[in-house]
């Protein structure tokens, strides 16, 4: 027996050990981050899929356009408009701003008629950490309604 084989079964347990380290690293990022669930009542969703649909084409045969512009003080925009590019006024705008990576710092905004006959709606939105975010935003008038999303990056000063 050579000098250098009495360290085989000392190399065997350091390798078992570093498997469980790095196993045990990666147990702890998958728990620890983004569960993975883009919609709670998938399954509600996937049996009225075909509402979903009609939702679609009657917002597609609206004719309605949007844009999500963030401000310079951190607050929300969304200019809306009809078929024709007329500024659409007196819309009930709601929207929602969601964390795609992780849960617990969603949070819904409160659209203001800030100038109403050019159809722009803004919202304060205070963003508690930088990163990844999507802008949902839901525009409702006379029974028509509007749905548009947009991601955003955001840097907190």
């Amino acid at each position: 027996m050579r000098k250098s084989d009495r360290f085989i079964p000392m190399y065997f347990v350091l390798f078992f050990c570093f498997l469980f380290v790095v196993d045990g690293t990666m147990v702890y990022l998958a728990v620890s981050s983004h569960r993975g669930v883009v919609n709670e009542n998938a399954y509600e969703t996937g049996l009225k899929y075909n509402d979903v649909l009609k939702e679609a084409e009657a917002q597609k045969k609206s004719g309605w356009t949007s844009k999500i512009a963030m401000q310079k003080d951190g607050g929300i925009s969304v200019s809306l408009a009809d078929a024709d590019g007329v500024a659409l006024t007196g819309v009930d705008v709601t929207g929602r701003v969601v964390r795609p990576t992780q849960d617990g710092y969603d949070f819904d905004l409160m659209f203001e008629k800030q100038k109403s006959e050019t159809g722009v709606y803004t919202a304060k939105a205070d963003f508690p950490l930088s990163g990844s975010w999507e802008v949902l935003i839901r525009a409702e008038k006379d029974g028509t309604v509007y749905k548009k999303s947009k991601k955003i990056f955001m840097r907190r000063k």
